[in-house]
């Protein structure tokens, strides 16, 4: 199992590909005047789009008053049966929630954060990453 899930390439080029995303975001804000909480929800949806004919996916904007709030909930997961049935659930962290969790990391620093509030390895019943921006609604 291990042999199949070659994750050595990802692990090389996930900082390069954070990088870039930070560029863009920036790019994004300063040109477009764009709310990173916008970008936020938008990384939230494309990485539902990625799972999408894999796992169950719901993105929400769960935004009232003046504090922003959305999520990403993955229910029924192929990636997660298929490495519970094999015993090698620790190599979820390079595949689905606990790695696309780190994407959001481009906009902790603009007044957006983002939690993996829940996760099928730790014994819950979905997987659900949570993003908050503040009342300045992540305006940086």
């Amino acid at each position: 199992m291990r042999r199949g899930v070659n994750q050595g390439r990802l692990i090389l080029f996930a900082p390069f590909l954070l990088g870039s995303l930070k560029a863009v975001s920036w790019v994004k804000r300063v040109l477009f005047n764009e709310e990173p909480f916008k970008l936020a929800m938008g990384t939230l949806n494309d990485i539902a789009k990625d799972m999408e004919g894999s796992c169950e996916c719901a993105v929400r904007d769960e935004s009232a008053g003046g504090c922003k709030r959305g999520s990403l909930e993955v229910g029924p997961c192929i990636f997660h049966e298929v490495l519970a049935a094999e015993g090698q659930t620790h190599l979820l962290r390079h595949l689905c929630c606990q790695h696309n969790a780190t994407w959001l990391d481009a906009y902790s620093g603009h007044g957006v954060t983002a939690e993996l509030s829940q996760c099928k390895t730790r014994g819950d019943s979905l997987c659900r990453i949570d993003i908050s921006a503040g009342t300045g609604g992540g305006k940086t």
